[in-house]
């Protein structure tokens, strides 16, 4: 186990030291940032208060108590924010961030959360307004979750992708091609035992044919190859297998303006999941988005609706299929510095069938038939056949920002899992319900310079 303060502190350290070393003068007023050469820099601080009802996502059927560890939680993040004020032959961007997240649960198990995540963004574009330009990239997440069962270990996970971009675009952007490449390296570092650490291998091709003023033809696909570091995602060669896949996507549609109100992108395609071992996917993927504005246009209010269809790897079988529906309505006042928000998504996920020894009586009237897979103690797990999730989430905001150097956000959250399948371990006597309901309350005031 690692812990998240030893991880970044030498990024903290390098960020302080660069930003302490580095000439700087004031622009017109607090929120235009300090101009360093052709560079603006802007440094920020974000605290957020938040209050969380269900901190590991549990159920009391599952823990046998009427009351859920929750906790309220105080986030502490200063960041720095750089890019080229008038890029020529070089646009250089940089964006970092250092949060610490402090837990007040009372409860070892919730207070144990407490530490430190971050990120950190770097890009360089050269020749950004000729018809040819090559972009370098990395971007680092270090990042926690807490766990679904109340522990005092921390579940982290880093995530590093480095690559690079040709871009094609002449004409003033009437066309343009994106050919990249990128590689990802994932270390987790979970108290269960799993084992999922992998890299990726990430080519893509996206071309953009803006026919009309706001009105485009898109083309996006990529290539992913990933490959685990273990063969298998329990300890000592126990668990399910980590099976080694290449996704291959294709889609295409339409990106804009249909009207001065009408908003709408349209993207259809085909997508096939190739696994090493266990079962493979073709299917359809998609995303059909609309919008509409109303009142004064420069405002942005209005409402916005989605369906999308789409695929990914899973820790549960190979993959997981899902389809996404949601709406958002929005009401921006004030030359848009106050503001209303609020939506709702339904999340539905399909979990493909599991490469593992199966068990229980068959025909009708009968208990449900499982998988029997080991975890990282040796000892029989049962996951039912047709896994899937339910999720819901709901949400509502009052925004302001009342000032270039200044905002505030007052959030609400709510989460849940409707699903009635249940991860069973009968040897260690426990049943794990993927079921939850969470609700999040969170205050954010953010200040820049």
């Amino acid at each position: 186990m690692i812990k998240r303060s030893s991880v970044l502190a030498p990024l903290a350290g390098l960020a302080v030291a660069a930003f302490m070393l580095w000439p700087a003068t004031g622009l017109a007023g607090p929120g235009d940032g300090l101009q360093a050469g052709n560079l603006v820099v802007h440094p920020r601080l974000s605290l957020t208060g938040e209050y969380d009802t269900n901190v590991f996502r549990r159920t009391t059927a599952e823990t046998g108590v009427s009351d859920l560890p929750s906790a309220p939680i105080l986030y502490i993040a200063p960041g720095l924010g750089i890019q080229t004020d008038d890029p020529q032959a070089l646009d250089l961007n940089f964006d970092g961030e250092l949060v610490w997240e402090q837990f007040f649960g009372g409860d070892n198990a919730v207070d144990a959360q407490t530490g430190l995540t971050g990120n950190a963004y770097l890009g360089a574009e050269l020749n950004p307004n000729g018809g040819f330009s090559f972009t370098v990239e990395n971007d680092f997440t270090h990042n926690s979750e807490e766990p679904t069962v109340s522990t005092a270990n921390e579940r982290n996970w880093l995530r590093n992708s480095v690559g690079g971009i040709i871009g094609i675009h002449p004409g003033d952007d009437i066309l343009r091609i994106d050919l990249g490449y990128h590689w990802n390296i994932n270390r987790y570092y979970f108290d269960t035992g799993l084992d999922l650490d992998k890299q990726q291998h990430v080519a893509s091709f996206d071309m953009t044919w803006r026919f009309l003023p706001k009105t485009a033809f898109i083309l996006e696909s990529d290539l992913e190859v990933n490959r685990y570091e273990s063969p298998t995602r329990g300890a000592q060669g126990s668990g399910l297998p980590n099976t080694d896949s290449m996704p291959v996507n294709v889609k295409g549609g339409l990106s804009g303006l249909i009207s001065r109100r009408l908003s709408t992108k349209l993207l259809f395609g085909w997508e096939w999941g190739i696994y090493e071992s266990g079962p493979d996917y073709s299917e359809p993927i998609g995303r059909a988005q609309f919008g509409f504005k109303w009142g004064d246009l420069s405002l942005d209010s209005g409402i916005g609706v989605h369906y999308e269809r789409s695929f990914d790897d899973s820790t549960l079988g190979n993959y997981y299929g899902s389809h996404e529906v949601g709406g958002e309505v929005q009401q921006n006042f004030f030359d848009k510095a106050f503001g209303l928000r609020a939506g709702a998504k339904y999340i539905l996920r399909d979990y493909a069938d599991l490469d593992a020894d199966r068990t229980g009586p068959s025909g009708p009237n009968t208990e449900p038939r499982y998988y029997i897979v080991s975890n990282a103690n040796g000892n029989d797990i049962r996951i039912p056949f047709g896994l899937n999730d339910n999720i819901l989430n709901i949400n509502a905001a009052i925004m302001s920002d009342f000032a270039d150097w200044g905002s505030l956000e007052l959030s609400y959250n709510f989460w849940g899992n409707f699903t009635d399948d249940q991860v069973r371990a009968p040897t260690e006597n426990v049943t794990a319900l993927r079921e939850f309901q969470q609700h999040v309350v969170q205050l954010k005031a953010t200040v820049k310079y």
